[in-house]
Parts: structure tokens; C-alpha cells; sequence
């Protein structure tokens, strides 16, 4: 079976590191199975760009300009990333593309694939698979909706747009994708039971098969190992309670960084003796500045670049804070209880399927920041309760995230697409 995987890039982004980590997981089980992206900055064989000559260069410049400046021009950004999809690249000429038995899309936005385009491929008439990383399939343009629910009925006066009515720009790209869709042999993966809920919900999708496949990790490889041995290779304090918070983009209002320091700013103003052994580690975008008000100590690690290091981070913290208000599966949450780092987070999105309450990690009430820091003073005390949580947690990490239950997982939704597409 040749499968041919979809996305924008091979690097950046939680689609990206997904994408790799469901290929090489099919390769593991004797699939031959690629990825072709738009823009390619890694040297992974099994991994190819559409197009590299001088010109098709050149065209992608212009399309992702073009999208990031309607971006930044149209939308509201502090709502998160919305997409247009007016401009894309036909893909249906690639060898990958042709000579696929399946088509996998996933993250296919910042400029890769339009509308346009995915009505030449469904022309096609391949089967194809969609794997969600985010809402983009079945709204009329943003990636995540926050509280909005317009894309059960029909998308129109779009809050996340600076001009918006009745029939603006998100009303068209939901009756664009209406059209689309229609007789489209399309199936669905979602990696949490939320999102596969919302799919069901959607006025777009709501036909189409639904799957419920975790993205896979490499257990053996993410795993708890030694926690002084860690925080002596990152110059950590072994005597600290380490708080460790993931990549965030502070104008994302989804990403909940305001709850989060709320919550920190509270643990200090009424956990004094508690806060005063705390100290927060930081990687990705977050700057030290973004936590002047704070009374921490702070070690601004920056991007992280590497597995291994990226695993040490995990092995030495003692708990992992995920704010957000609005979330599919992080990776960055897989991975740290992979590691037997227990996870604070509030009860939104994929979270349940990961955390399971005060047995390995710790689920707040949406949007309560003092319930957030509840967590977190809760584990601190309970030393005992923490290291039940650690093994716990990595339980449910090697169920959960096995690579080869993943791999299986595809290939029933690969043959069971192609039987249908031979039956028709």
C-alpha cells in the first residue's frame, strides 16, 4: 500500500511533529508511506517538497506572504490563526500524489492548499483521509473557534474577522467547503474524542466517517529516566519545585497564558512559604519579560532544539502546566507524562483523554485561574501522591501512544476506505 501524507511543512508546529511521528510509525509496520510538504527544512528521506525548482520557489513566497499578511491585515489575531485558502499549489502532478493508494491530508494551510486544490485532487477520485490537528476542515476559516458556534449551522458575521457580515469572507469559505465535500470519498481521523465530537456536531462534516486515532510517540525513547541527572545537565536547583511551561503565543487568547499568570501571581499572594521554593523553567516563544510581575526565578530556555534535551526538560520538572482554553492532543502534554512529568491543565478539548483527574495529572475548572493554582499547590504538598502520579502517568502514555496500536489503527481506516472506493 503506497500512502502519501500532506502537509505544509515537515518543521514548526504541532502538525508538523505529528505528521512525522504517524509516517514513521506506518514505515515501522512495513507501509511504504511518505510525506510531501510545501516547504522542506529538514534532510529526512521519506519526506519530499512539492515542487523545488526556481520558480516554484518563488510561488511559494508569494502564496505564504499572501497568507500571513491577510493574517495580519483581516484578522483578529488575539482570536488565533484564521485561513483564507484563496491561494494554493496543484499537488495532483507530484509522483507521490499519483502513485498513492491513499491520500492522508493534514495541516495544509499557510498557503499549500486551497480550495481549488482540493477540488483537483478530489477529481482524482483517490480515497482520501483527512487527520485533523485543528477545527480549519468543517469552520469557514479560523482554526479554532473559541466560543463561537456558528460552524454547526453556517459560518457568517465571523468574530474572529475585523470586517465581518453576513456574507463575508467566512460565509463563502463555508459554502466553498459545503460544495466541496459533497460526494467527496472523505474520511475522517481526529486524535482526541473532543474533536471527533465536534466533527459529528459540524454542519460539514457531520456526514462523513469518524476516527479516533492518538497521535503515536516513541515511548521507548520519552521516558522517565533520572530527574537529578537532568536538572544537573540543564544547571537546575535538585532542591526546586520546577513548574515547566510549554511554547505559548501571548496575543493567542486560546492558549490561556492570562489564566495562567493569574494563577501564579495568586500562588504567591496566598501559598507565601510554598511559592518561595518554585521556580519556572520556560521554552519556545515566551520571553523572560512576560513574567516581570512574578516573584519566581525564571530560566527562559528559548526553542528547543533536539529530542533529548527536550526530553531532560520533562524528566526535570515536577509538573507541566497547560493553560490552555481550547486544545486538541498537545504534543507538549503527551510527551512530559510520557516522561512521568504529571500534567495541570483545565478540563477542555483533549485533555480528558490524557489526564486522568488527580490519578496522573490534575484537570481544573475551565477558566478558573484560582482552581489552576489549586492544582498546583495540591501536587506540590502531596509529595506522595505526585509519585503515584508519575507512574500513572506513564501507563497511560505507553497505552495511549503506542506506535504500532497507531499504525494499525491507520491501516483499518486505509483498507476500509479503499473497500468502499472498490465497491463503488
Amino acid at each position: 500500500m503506497n500512502v502519501v501524507h500532506i502537509n505544509s511543512f515537515d518543521r514548526g508546529g504541532g502538525a508538523a511533529i505529528a505528521v512525522k511521528r504517524i509516517n514513521d510509525a506506518l514505515i515501522n509496520s512495513g507501509v511504504n508511506s511518505k510525506v510531501l510538504v510545501q516547504k522542506k527544512s529538514g534532510k529526512e528521506e521519506n519526506i519530499s517538497e512539492a515542487s523545488s525548482n526556481f520558480l516554484s520557489k518563488i510561488n511559494y513566497l508569494f502564496r505564504f506572504t499572501f497568507d500571513e499578511s491577510y493574517i495580519r491585515l483581516l484578522t483578529k489575531q488575539e482570536r488565533g490563526r484564521f485561513s483564507n485558502s484563496a491561494v494554493g499549489v496543484d499537488i495532483t502532478n507530484h509522483s507521490l500524489v499519483r502513485d498513492a493508494d491513499v491520500i492522508n491530508f493534514h495541516w495544509i494551510n499557510g498557503g499549500f492548499l486551497s480550495i481549488n486544490s482540493l477540488q483537483k485532487l478530489k477529481r482524482m477520485n483517490k480515497p482520501i483521509v483527512w487527520t485533523l490537528h485543528d477545527m480549519w476542515a468543517f469552520t469557514g476559516g479560523c482554526h479554532y473557534s473559541l466560543e463561537c458556534e456558528k460552524y454547526l449551522i453556517e459560518c457568517a458575521q465571523c468574530p474572529s474577522l475585523r470586517f465581518h457580515g453576513k456574507k463575508d469572507i467566512s460565509n463563502k469559505i463555508f459554502n466553498y467547503k459545503k460544495k466541496l465535500y459533497s460526494d467527496f470519498n472523505l474520511s475522517i481521523v481526529t486524535c482526541s474524542k473532543w474533536l471527533s465530537d465536534e466533527v459529528r456536531r459540524s454542519d460539514l462534516l457531520k456526514d462523513k466517517n469518524v476516527f479516533v486515532i492518538p497521535n503515536p510517540l516513541n515511548t521507548e525513547m520519552f521516558n522517565p529516566g533520572n530527574k537529578n541527572d537532568s536538572r544537573e545537565k540543564l544547571k537546575l536547583d535538585k532542591e526546586k519545585f520546577i513548574l515547566l511551561i510549554g511554547a505559548m503565543n501571548l496575543k493567542d487568547k486560546r492558549k490561556g497564558f492570562a489564566y495562567l499568570i493569574s494563577a501564579l501571581k495568586y500562588i504567591s499572594d496566598n501559598f507565601n512559604e510554598q511559592s518561595r521554593n518554585i521556580e519556572l523553567v520556560t521554552f519556545g516563544k515566551p520571553n523572560k519579560e512576560d513574567f516581570d510581575d512574578l516573584p519566581y526565578k525564571i530560566h527562559q530556555l528559548g526553542v528547543i532544539k533536539g529530542e533529548k534535551t527536550l526530553i531532560d526538560l520533562y524528566r526535570a520538572s515536577d509538573i507541566y502546566i497547560a493553560p490552555s482554553i481550547q486544545d486538541n492532543l498537545p504534543n507538549t502534554v503527551a510527551e512530559s507524562i510520557t516522561c512521568g512529568t504529571p500534567v495541570v491543565a483545565f478540563r477542555i478539548g483533549g485533555m480528558p483523554d490524557m489526564i486522568e483527574h488527580m490519578k496522573n495529572g490534575y484537570l481544573a475548572e475551565v477558566k478558573s485561574y484560582k482552581d489552576l493554582a489549586n492544582g498546583i499547590i495540591t501536587l506540590m504538598r502531596e509529595t506522595e501522591l505526585r509519585e503515584e502520579m508519575k507512574m500513572k502517568c506513564r501507563e497511560k502514555a505507553v497505552r495511549l501512544f503506542d506506535e504500532t496500536g497507531a499504525a494499525n489503527s491507520y491501516l483499518k481506516v486505509y483498507e476500509n476506505i479503499l473497500n468502499s472506493h472498490i465497491k463503488d
